[in-house]
């Protein structure tokens, strides 16, 4: 590894974001990291010796000249499972890929919403602080996630439950190894942006990787690894598409009950939707 990667790697490992480093080393802004990790320039003396400071148990040996461990007196077997993860995953965070996150004036670090028109844009940008610092900026109070990205759904591939136009609430995933099977994730790719249900953990750059829709209109999406940019886990869903009466409400539980016929590994989370439907419908019947 290349020292911007070795920096990238130590700042995964600590599971927290460049602009919390930047607050850690007391520096006003982060530009300074992101210029190390995008190789624009090279740390200088002053910045490694801030970070070696702040990390004692850091290894400058390691860091400067990628020789030894990451960590001084770090177990021997810890190390080689991560350097194995490393050399399998190239794309991962902790092999260069960072998280550029905004924050209030609070310090807290704010939801950036990527709509519909910005998604080509995001698609190549994605890393650069300046494209998202110019994304609409807002937080949700009581919602757990912080540095999250909202995307505008622009397809009708995962209804009945994500529906065009929705916006779907996100969390980085920064280690695809640790992706839960059958969940709704939001993948960030060169040329397009699209939410689909990943089946199974990501473990090698040359995988390939089966997108599936939950609409089975939609045939399976199969994807390399290596180009795949970022992916982020559905949170949560904010929707203006409110069933509008009992008709309503009726026709898409019909509609959910025939997409479950054809989507039987999906059962489980169509039925608790099906479940919320009717004691809507209940609801608006006892008024």
């Amino acid at each position: 590894m290349e020292l911007h990667e070795r920096f990238a790697a130590f700042i995964a490992d600590k599971g927290i974001t460049v602009n919390q480093l930047a607050k850690e080393l007391n520096y006003d802004r982060p530009e300074k990291l992101y210029s190390i990790l995008r190789q624009r320039n090279k740390p200088s003396y002053e910045t490694l010796l801030d970070i070696l400071t702040r990390y004692p148990e850091l290894s400058a040996e390691w860091l400067i000249r990628g020789q030894g461990l990451m960590y001084i007196n770090a177990p021997t077997t810890d190390v080689e499972v991560g350097l194995e993860l490393t050399k399998n995953l190239p794309l991962r965070t902790d092999n260069g890929r960072t998280l550029v996150v905004t924050t209030d004036t609070k310090g807290k670090e704010n939801m950036s919403l990527v709509p519909i028109p910005a998604q080509a844009g995001y698609s190549r940008q994605f890393s650069d602080p300046s494209f998202v610092e110019d994304l609409v900026k807002f937080t949700i109070p009581g919602f757990p996630i912080q540095g999250g990205r909202a995307f505008e759904v622009e397809s009708d591939s995962m209804m009945p439950i994500i529906r065009h136009k929705d916006m779907v609430l996100c969390s980085y995933v920064d280690k695809w190894t640790n992706l839960a099977p059958g969940y709704p994730y939001v993948v960030v790719m060169e040329n397009m942006i699209m939410v689909k249900r990943i089946n199974a953990p990501i473990l090698h750059a040359h995988d390939v990787v089966e997108l599936h829709s939950d609409n089975s209109h939609y045939q399976v999406h199969r994807v390399r690894a290596e180009d795949i940019k970022e992916i982020w886990l559905v949170r949560g869903i904010l929707t203006s598409q409110i069933p509008a009466n009992n008709r309503e409400v009726q026709d898409r539980l019909i509609e959910m009950v025939g997409f479950m016929t054809n989507n039987t590994e999906h059962l489980q989370l169509m039925t608790m939707e099906m479940l919320r439907m009717i004691r809507e419908t209940q609801a608006v019947a006892k008024k």
